[in-house]
């Protein structure tokens, strides 16, 4: 049997790995890391972790050598391509749709997210990138407007993607009102077991104030 290990701190790319983990159904060891003790920068994580982020994914393969991974969408490819190819679509050109809104939440979302709280100390600059948080989370998500899913009419590694920063910022995007078909596809997706299981240890959810 292959050891498999996940670092994790509550945080939407920790939460991105986390479900991965928990849908391709195999045993993963978690380690919650202290980010504020500061657990992410010792000697021994750093080993692992050159860049002391979370997630890291640590794997022994059959041939002895390990594996680390910490990125968490090549963490969610790497456990779910075999074990949830359905995820995936077949055809090119939708897979390349699927792939791009995945890319969206990656970069454009995720960056937007994490600088608002990163920047808190400074209202102009929060506000600024809200902005452009908003205009790019509604353009990734204006499919759900006629579908269930965001890239169509079933789940794909699109929506797994997306999901850490919408269980985010649910509060504040209930509170401003016109992301009802967002909230109503994040409510599909906690319907979902293996997405309960990792928000309970490695969710992050913010107040309507919460920046």
């Amino acid at each position: 049997m292959r050891a498999r290990t996940l670092y994790y701190a509550p945080s939407g790319n920790s939460l991105r790995a986390a479900i991965a983990a928990e849908l391709a159904g195999l045993p993963v060891e978690k380690i919650r890391l202290d980010v504020a003790a500061g657990d992410h920068r010792t000697p021994a994580f750093l080993e692992l972790n050159a860049s002391g982020t979370v997630p890291a994914y640590l794997e022994r393969l059959p041939s002895g050598e390990e594996l680390v991974l910490t990125q968490s969408a090549a963490i969610a490819d790497h456990l779910l391509l075999p074990a949830r190819p359905d995820l995936y679509p077949d055809d090119p050109i939708e897979r390349v749709r699927v792939q791009s809104s995945v890319y969206a939440a990656m970069s454009d979302l995720a960056m937007q997210n994490s600088l608002m709280r990163y920047l808190a100390f400074s209202p102009d600059s929060v506000q600024f990138l809200r902005e452009r948080f908003l205009r790019m989370l509604a353009a990734s998500f204006e499919g759900l407007k006629t579908q269930p899913w965001v890239c169509g009419p079933r789940m794909t590694i699109a929506d797994i993607a997306h999901y850490p920063v919408v269980h985010m910022r649910g509060a504040q995007l209930e509170a401003m009102g016109g992301f009802s078909h967002v909230l109503d596809w994040a409510a599909r997706m906690r319907e979902l077991e293996a997405v309960r299981r990792a928000a309970a240890y490695a969710g992050l959810a913010l107040s309507a104030q919460g920046t």
